[in-house]
């Protein structure tokens, strides 16, 4: 899966950063457990329900949810 650089002014950084850093973490270990690209984007789909509603997770469920070419 390729990942997409995210390049923001100096001082945006700090909290999207870190939530950056755990989306990260979160599409890797779900890909450790083996899980599926539609099966990754329910996943962030129900974590933007609750408590971590952000735009920031709103962009790996779209990615995820995308049909991929060959």
């Amino acid at each position: 899966m390729k990942f997409l650089a995210f390049t923001h002014d100096a001082d945006a950084e700090g909290i999207e950063y870190g939530d950056i850093q755990l989306i990260c973490a979160a599409c890797h270990l779900m890909l450790a457990l083996g899980m599926a690209r539609k099966e990754m984007a329910q996943e962030f789909d129900v974590s933007n329900k609750g408590v971590l509603e952000a735009f920031l997770i709103e962009i790996p469920h779209d990615f995820l949810n995308r049909d991929v070419e060959g």
